[in-house]
């Protein structure tokens, strides 16, 4: 999963998925907890690109929680709007 930019508003997720799959995607804080759930559903396999509006959160550290049935992936980015 790459997550790019990870310095703006607006960003986007890449990932690859090699079979159909149940995907889960959220943006957590440092501790873990649930700020946004991006995407919860079914995605055919191949290169997936999913656009994030983090406008809401305040500058800091963040992390993209990617999950499906056999993988979970979490990856962090900040937010640093001036």
């Amino acid at each position: 999963m790459n997550i790019f930019p990870a310095l703006l508003e607006q960003s986007t997720i890449s990932f690859y998925l090699a079979e159909k799959e149940q995907v889960k995607l959220e943006i957590c804080d440092i501790s873990g907890k649930v700020l946004q759930n991006i995407y919860d559903g079914e995605l055919i396999p191949g290169e997936h690109e999913i656009s994030l509006n983090l406008t809401t959160l305040s500058n800091g550290l963040y992390l993209g929680h990617l999950s499906t049935q056999g993988e979970s992936i979490c990856k962090s980015f900040i937010i640093n709007n001036q």
